[in-house]
């Protein structure tokens, strides 16, 4: 009789405890769905290695579970994606504080920022 070793349990077995892995601790979040009152479970725990950030995820729910491995390539995906999701959202901040200003203050800011930031000398061509 053989047991057959799944993705998830051959990943994580071939890195876990070698020299220059680490590991966070396993985080468990679980959501419930207000009006049907299901829930479901979710342990994510996330490797560093020398080739990036391998993460895992395992979800349970009443009857069965998902348990999946995120190789480097994919988690690396998530991060500039979350990155960017950042900077988009910074950027609309700012856009709507600037537009709340009123001309006298948009005109204070400006000139503040031309006192620090040196005027650019044309290129030479």
């Amino acid at each position: 009789m053989s047991i057959e070793i799944d993705t998830f349990d051959r990943i994580i077995g071939t890195i876990d405890g070698l020299p220059g892995v680490d590991k966070s601790r396993p985080a468990t979040v679980t959501t419930v769905a207000p009006i049907i009152g299901t829930s479901q479970t979710y342990v994510v725990q996330t490797y560093k290695t020398e080739d990036g950030f391998i993460g895992f995820v395992q979800m349970i729910e009443a009857g069965h579970s998902v348990r999946i491995a995120l190789p480097s390539k994919v988690t690396a995906a998530l991060y500039r994606q979350r990155d960017a999701l950042v900077v988009t959202g910074r950027r609309r901040r700012a856009r709507d504080r600037w537009d709340q200003l009123d001309p006298d203050q948009k005109d204070a800011h400006a000139a503040r920022l031309r006192a620090v930031r040196p005027t650019r000398k044309p290129k030479a061509g």
